[in-house]
């Protein structure tokens, strides 16, 4: 999310896309908050500070419903967040705490209007596959397999969807 540009009647959300969210002057407000933690969760992920990172994409999908724009985006950054947290657990050796995020990230899902985008989802099923291997390189075998159980059910099968 780069910008929010205010108008009289309405404001405009720029979400990272680039792509300009009309946002009725109701949701004013709302909408600059969530600018703030995403900008905050960004810079968060940049410096590898993933617990802030966690904490201000909840934040911020939180205030949303799955209808809303920019839903699927926060849920994506919410795995980003995830994954980094996951692997500096790892690498500390906190298995345990590690396992306690795997499970919030296995419950993650693309809902909304991103649902039916193939690109958008495949770049969602990247992240499951890359939290895979860092599960497989730190010998959790069974967390590596689940996190390919939740990618593959996010990418679509051409093959199988023309049988």
């Amino acid at each position: 999310m780069q910008g929010l540009a205010l108008s009289d009647s309405s404001s405009h959300f720029i979400p990272q896309s680039g792509n300009t969210i009309d946002v009725p002057h109701s949701s004013r407000t709302l909408y600059s908050i969530l600018q703030d933690e995403v900008d905050l969760g960004v810079q968060a992920l940049k410096r590898e500070s993933a617990d802030m990172a966690v904490t201000f994409f909840q934040s911020a999908l939180q205030k949303l419903t799955v209808d809303q724009p920019l839903y699927d985006h926060l849920v994506h950054n919410l795995l980003l967040s995830y994954k980094l947290l996951i692997e500096q657990l790892l690498k500390k050796g906190d298995a345990s705490t590690a396992l306690d995020f795997l499970r919030a990230a296995l419950r993650l899902e693309i809902q909304g209007d991103l649902a039916e985008d193939s690109t958008f989802l495949r770049r969602f099923a990247g992240t499951f596959q890359s939290l895979g291997i860092v599960f497989f390189q730190n010998n959790l075998h069974e967390e590596s397999v689940l996190c390919c159980r939740k990618r593959f059910p996010s990418m679509p099968v051409p093959a199988l969807t023309s049988i």
